[in-house]
């Protein structure tokens, strides 16, 4: 088993973890976040975000591409990390602004906790269908992690991990590239993306957000998967 502390090199792959930290630290330091009418995150702390993330494919210059002015619903990383703030009950909202609860308070500057106690509810309680590939079954993550782990040091492709759990698409030749690219959306974006994000595995390109990554596994998935991950100490509800 594992002592998983918040200086171990290998959570410099945990991005979703280290954002997570940015966010709660800014909420400790300034005493709370501002939201929007709709209670996002306002544009102010959006913008801090953004830069303090540097979230490959998500950076500044990428999302000004598309929107010179940035929401929190621009940013896909902030988006999810405020759908798991509240629901984990790590912010709670009062009025238009983002408060620190005790657990919130807890975790703020332990990388290592927060990856501990995130990363379970992130990959296997959240929805990560976006609508428009083929669906997967949420309820079948073993069976995903159990084929990846099958993969040892290979480089893991959405091609051929897409051609495992759909099989190779018949039909016409127009048709079978069309569903083959539904098959490897619904493999990118519902296992891949979300193990890259926890830090699990590492795309090659980076992280860029459209490109055809290649993905390889990092030291927290032998922590995780192999030697185990115990906590530094158990949270307080």
């Amino acid at each position: 088993m594992h002592k998983l502390d918040d200086h171990d090199p290998a959570l410099r792959d945990a991005r979703l973890a280290n954002a997570i930290d940015h966010v709660l630290s800014y909420a400790h330091v300034h005493g709370a976040i501002g939201l929007t009418e709709s209670h996002n995150f306002n544009r102010v702390f959006v913008n801090w975000a953004v830069d303090i993330m540097d979230w490959p494919g998500f950076r500044r210059a990428e999302l000004e591409r598309v929107n010179k002015v940035l929401n929190q619903p621009d940013v896909p990383p902030l988006d999810v990390i405020h759908e798991l703030l509240f629901h984990l009950k790590i912010l709670r909202r009062r009025k238009n602004q983002a408060f620190l609860t005790p657990l919130g308070r807890e975790l703020v500057g332990r990388t290592a906790r927060i990856f501990t106690f995130v990363t379970p509810v992130f990959l296997f309680e959240f929805d990560h269908r976006i609508g428009r590939g083929s669906e997967l079954d949420l309820n079948q993550w073993d069976l995903y992690l159990g084929i990846l782990d099958e993969y040892g040091d290979q480089p893991i492709q959405a091609e051929k991990l897409a051609e495992v759990l759909f099989g190779t698409p018949d039909g016409l030749e127009q048709e079978t590239v069309f569903l083959s690219m539904k098959n490897q959306l619904a493999v990118r974006s519902q296992i891949l993306t979300p193990l890259s994000w926890t830090g699990l595995l590492r795309p090659s390109s980076g992280g860029r957000a459209h490109s055809p990554d290649t993905y390889t596994k990092t030291r927290l998935w032998d922590l995780l998967f192999f030697s185990g991950i115990e906590p530094a100490d158990p949270i307080r509800h």
